[in-house]
């Protein structure tokens, strides 16, 4: 197998197992993606700190820790699994890719709400303290949603490139390595989401004292 390296970050691979003369072409825009996701939830955590009213996440903020570690850790589990498992559920679907754009910005709108409400005196503790009980696990949250959402957009498009594919042969092949390597990366995910909602119990816990 011979590696070509050409322009705009793209290679061209010739595999002995395929066709005489038959080239595969593997895009790289994964990097691209990730900061085109991260601009898009950036922009919906200005919009939300400066446009967005953190009053109405008060009772929010104030609840938060409230339930020991257990309560704190299956609340955050649960608020990732709902976004990861749109996420994945919309990289099925040959239109699911705006899905990832779109929680992303919704996501930044609600931390930003959040930063408001926080340095606005809006919460029981000082924002320092306040900031560190939440925070960390918002950073965390977002990380793995952009991810996620990254995974949502690639998947959708091979979807949506293959839906009127002949699924037989090498196309069959492919298709099922492209989903299995998705299942990988979900399950990575979710390991990683378990580790954030963990963390996040545990920030808790150390706030309180």
């Amino acid at each position: 197998m011979t590696v070509n390296v050409r322009k705009k970050r793209r290679y061209t691979i010739l595999s002995r197992s395929a066709a005489p003369g038959k080239r595969i072409i593997v895009q790289r825009g994964g990097r691209r993606l990730y900061t085109l996701l991260s601009a898009v939830t950036l922009l919906g955590v200005l919009i939300g700190t400066f446009c967005g009213s953190g009053a109405l996440l008060t009772g929010a903020v104030a609840a938060h820790g409230g339930g020991g570690f257990w309560g704190t850790f299956l609340d955050s589990l649960a608020i990732l699994a709902i976004y990861t498992g749109l996420c994945f559920f919309g990289g099925l679907s040959s239109a699911g890719a705006p899905l990832g754009y779109l929680l992303c910005f919704f996501k930044g709108l609600g931390t930003g709400a959040l930063c408001a409400c926080i340095f606005s005196g809006g919460t029981e503790n000082t924002p320092l303290r306040a900031a560190a009980d939440i925070l960390p696990f918002e950073a965390m949250s977002i990380a793995l949603l952009i991810f996620s959402a990254r995974e949502n957009v690639r998947m959708s498009e091979i979807t949506r490139k293959r839906t009127f594919e002949d699924i037989s042969g090498d196309n069959a092949l492919r298709k099922n390595a492209d989903l299995g390597l998705y299942l990988k990366k979900f399950a990575v995910i979710s390991l990683a989401a378990i580790a954030a909602a963990s963390m996040d119990g545990l920030i808790g816990i150390l706030i309180a004292f």
